[in-house]
């Protein structure tokens, strides 16, 4: 008898609390006071607070911010034994949801991110890693979109957004060196990143800086060691310089070598000398050549001869001074070749003389 008394009572008492206490239409609401003090007054003229403040009115209270009344209203239905659980995480849930959109609201459209970004280079392009957050080591933001790039000659403008999380991102870079715009490129990485390679417009030469003088240097600008390291062979071979007037000396010499070494821009006896003999074929006798003739042929293969040395030399010399602090064989490798090139010279000009 009395476990089965024991078993009764632990049965009537798991059932003993309340449910949600029922709404009473004749309740004046707690909510259509203006101010919580009203509230308050309102509830201390009360003998004891009616259960119909047991339900619903304590969300409403909690949603309207009016703390004091939801505390007095939920220490008297808690010693009721109602059940309060679901209507606060209700309230709980809808507040979270609110500040929420408040909170993203700091990040809208007015405010602009200037995303954190990377940058190395290789012998032709300028590669950037752009990551869509305000530092390198922040969690980067998902689902970023762009419409795309603007690239110009020495300029770099790229917008992007996050629609769910509300933020946009802007990298605007004044370019210390001329790129190529048309042969540049652009795309979206995984994990909330983008990458860039841009072309150089003068490969013969390192980028010391990424920027021009007049863009201050962004706090969240960093090197990008992993392609540093990757090209570091190809980069460390070509001439440094902060600006492209070294590189635009430099392929202006290379240009005018080649024009002056190129066979098929340096005329030939032959062909400066054809013209004449078919005017003079109805003077067959004036078309034999004589000494006369000849020494002006020599006189030019000889001038010929000395600018294509003296072109050879040239070059030899701007290619020692590029090896600057190279290695002893590169050295010797530059010197091998001018004195194969003047030995070819030589035999060239001496089988146009013996003509």
């Amino acid at each position: 008898m009395l476990c089965h008394l024991l078993l009764s009572l632990l049965f009537t008492s798991s059932f003993a609390k309340k449910t949600v206490a029922p709404e009473d239409p004749s309740l004046p609401p707690l909510s259509h006071h203006c101010l919580e003090s009203e509230a308050m007054a309102h509830l201390g003229t009360t003998d004891e607070i009616p259960d119909g403040y047991c339900g619903k009115t304590i969300r409403d209270m909690m949603e309207r911010g009016w703390w004091d009344v939801t505390s007095k209203l939920v220490k008297e239905c808690r010693a009721r034994d109602f059940k309060l659980s679901g209507q606060i995480y209700k309230a709980k849930s809808n507040l979270n949801k609110q500040l929420n959109i408040i909170t993203n609201l700091l990040s809208g459209p007015s405010a602009l991110i200037s995303p954190a970004f990377q940058w190395s280079q290789s012998k032709d392009y300028i590669l950037i890693n752009v990551k869509f957050a305000h530092k390198l080591d922040t969690p980067a933001t998902l689902g970023v979109k762009s419409k795309g790039a603007d690239i110009k000659s020495t300029e770099l403008v790229f917008e992007a957004a996050s629609k769910s999380k509300n933020k946009r991102f802007k990298l605007s870079l004044q370019l210390a060196r001329a790129i190529v715009p048309e042969e540049s490129e652009w795309s979206m990485a995984a994990v909330g990143r983008a990458t860039f390679s841009l072309k150089k417009k003068h490969p013969e030469t390192a980028w010391v800086k990424l920027l021009n003088p007049s863009q201050s240097l962004p706090q969240n600008m960093h090197t990008w060691w992993a392609m540093k390291e990757q090209h570091e062979n190809d980069v460390k071979s070509l001439d440094t310089s902060l600006t492209d007037a070294s590189a635009i000396k430099m392929a202006s010499n290379q240009k005018n070598t080649t024009e002056e070494t190129a066979p098929e821009n340096v005329p030939t006896p032959q062909a400066t000398e054809t013209p004449v003999l078919e005017d003079l074929s109805l003077h067959p006798s004036d078309a034999i050549p004589t000494e006369a003739t000849i020494d002006p042929i020599k006189a030019a293969l000889k001038l010929e001869k000395q600018k294509a040395r003296e072109a050879i030399l040239n070059e030899a010399k701007t290619a020692s001074d590029l090896t600057n602090a190279r290695s002893e064989a590169e050295h010797t490798t530059i010197q091998r070749r001018k004195a194969e090139a003047l030995l070819n010279l030589d035999n060239e000009y001496q089988e146009k003389m013996d003509l």
